[in-house]
């Protein structure tokens, strides 16, 4: 799951480093185009939102990214736990079949 996660995430930084290469890349175009104001100014209304189009595509990738990544966080942390509480639960099934001389004798040669 966390190969899947990392992969979501670098997708959405890759399109969002793509966005902004073409939103770069648009404004520099516009600037030097020698096109009337009135022209350069619808121009940069339709890039705007074809922008806006796009920047909401990958706002929900990232966060779609995210939540994906909290479930998995939470899985992780889940999983740890239940590995603890069933190590312990061993633990203390084992110290519990121990006879009391027999613990005595071990104490006595972790002293030394």
């Amino acid at each position: 799951m966390n190969e899947h996660a990392n992969n979501t995430s670098g997708t959405g930084l890759a399109l969002m480093g793509f966005a902004l290469g073409a939103a770069v890349g648009a404004g520099l175009a516009l600037l030097m185009a020698p096109d009337s104001g009135k022209k350069t100014r619808e121009r940069l209304a339709s890039t705007a939102q074809r922008w806006s189009k796009g920047a909401g595509h990958v706002i929900d990738q990232a966060r779609d990214a995210v939540s994906e990544l909290g479930t998995d966080a939470k899985s992780a942390i889940q999983a740890g736990q239940d590995s603890f509480q069933h190590d312990r639960a061993t633990r203390d099934s084992r110290s519990a079949r121990v006879t009391p001389g027999h613990n005595a004798v071990k104490r006595e040669e972790i002293a030394r």
